[in-house]
């Protein structure tokens, strides 16, 4: 499962994965440079890697009688710079195995602040999940 491997970053970035339970959902979320990804992992899921580049990654987890297992969602977002410039993230969907993620890239500049605000609703039936959160990003 090469998608897998995007939780596997350098542990400067490895506790700033999260997530958020609503109900018997949970959302894993995680945005890092670009740059950490491998070259072949970001040519197969056509991530361009710059130092300028970041990656948001979002999975859903339904809680069952058994554990847990990952279903598909409506994935929905965006980044707001503190100048209050908003950039539409647009995710895409990956399936490997029995592993569903979602996907995006957006632009940074050096030490960059953005704001996350996004939304999942992982079925009919479920309200939206809001996730929103700060980080601050460096080029390379």
């Amino acid at each position: 499962m090469i998608v897998l491997m995007l939780f596997w970053l350098p542990n400067t970035y490895a506790e700033e994965s999260n997530s958020k339970t609503q109900g018997d959902y949970t959302v894993h979320y995680s945005a890092f440079p670009s740059t950490f990804l491998k070259p072949e992992i970001a040519k197969r899921y056509n991530i361009p890697r710059s130092g300028a580049s970041g990656v948001i990654n979002i999975s859903v987890q339904h809680k069952t009688n058994t554990g847990s297992e990952a279903v598909s969602a409506k994935v929905s977002g965006s980044t707001v710079n503190l100048l209050q410039q908003k950039n539409t993230l647009a995710f895409n969907e990956v399936k490997e195995q029995k592993a569903i993620y979602y996907l995006a890239t957006f632009p940074y500049t050096n030490e960059e602040i953005l704001h996350f605000n996004i939304s999942v609703t992982a079925s009919e039936n479920s309200s939206p999940i809001s996730i929103k959160f700060t980080k601050k990003f460096y080029k390379d």
